[in-house]
């Protein structure tokens, strides 16, 4: 799974430009006949980073035409005007994510799940869960993991990975590590309940990241949860969960890895970010957007 068309440079840079250019003259013909377009800013540029110059161009564009900007939290707000020259605070408006309360069956409990998935009863697993991209730093996770002072533990690296490239990168990472766990596929919505019921902490070593789709999972299954204070993380997950940590720390990851493994009361925590979650509804998200769009319809 890549972003490449071809596998030439050259020719894929230039389906990148031609497809950009539609784009943009598709708002502009839209433009034209008064209908009022909403983005919703998600990143604030590819994850992979890959053709800058024409991303850049087409953003600065699009924050003219578009009518209204949607981000996630205040803080993905700051970041994308220090980032875009032309983006405009006063067109952003800021609606939050719902949660996954419904969306996927929780219903094991910890020891079903671990019965189920064949882990130990005592061990203290850590777990990241994802699509795995280069900007999701698990290759870090491995590194850290391996360096922490953590004594009967395990890590699930469970998710597809982007590229073969990726893949090959965490086997060799993890060769011969018994206390490390590959499961690099795409698990089915049913399945889902028994890896985040069987964790003890969900772990989400970005790189970068602006809004984190992961987050809310883990909140959704009352998982505690180890992540950089970085992008909407921080507005997204309670006080009660004490485990984020700085992004620009070298050893912030592996701090929080070994004060988790030691805290008291993890049970606690995880209700509390169950709790959180119950509060992020999409009925709520889906009024603020609506009134994001009859406002448009109002101007016009």
């Amino acid at each position: 799974m890549t972003d490449d068309f071809t596998g030439s440079k050259i020719i894929d840079s230039l389906i990148t430009l031609g497809r950009a250019s539609v784009f943009i003259l598709d708002i502009i013909f839209v433009n034209l006949l008064s209908i009022s377009v909403v983005w919703t800013v998600h990143n604030t540029h590819h994850h992979e980073n890959k053709y800058e110059r024409f991303e850049r161009i087409i953003n600065e564009i699009a924050f003219v035409l578009f009518d209204s900007i949607v981000v996630k939290c205040e803080e993905a707000a700051e970041i994308v005007c220090k980032e875009y020259a032309y983006s405009d605070r006063e067109k952003m408006e800021v609606i939050g994510d719902g949660n996954y309360i419904s969306t996927y069956e929780n219903n094991v409990s910890k020891a079903e799940a671990r019965d189920w998935l064949s882990v130990d009863a005592d061990s203290f697993v850590y777990l990241y869960f994802g699509l795995i991209r280069e900007y999701k730093g698990v290759p870090d996770l491995i590194a850290t993991f391996n360096d922490a002072n953590i004594d009967d533990s395990e890590l699930y690296i469970v998710g597809q990975p982007w590229t073969e490239e990726i893949a090959s990168e965490l086997k060799s990472q993890s060769k011969e590590l018994d206390e490390i766990q590959l499961v690099l596929k795409y698990v089915d919505d049913e399945q889902i309940q028994y890896y985040l019921n069987m964790a003890d902490v969900l772990v989400l070593p970005y790189r970068n990241i602006l809004n984190s789709g992961s987050v809310h999972l883990g909140l959704s299954f009352g998982v505690p949860i180890i992540a950089p204070k970085t992008g909407c993380i921080p507005a997204t997950i309670p006080e009660d969960n004490p485990f984020l940590y700085d992004h620009s720390d070298p050893d912030g990851l592996r701090r929080q890895l070994e004060t988790v493994h030691e805290h008291p009361n993890l049970t606690n925590i995880g209700k509390a970010n169950y709790d959180y979650a119950k509060k992020q509804d999409w009925k709520s998200t889906a009024r603020e957007f609506k009134n994001v769009y009859e406002g448009l319809e109002t101007d016009n």
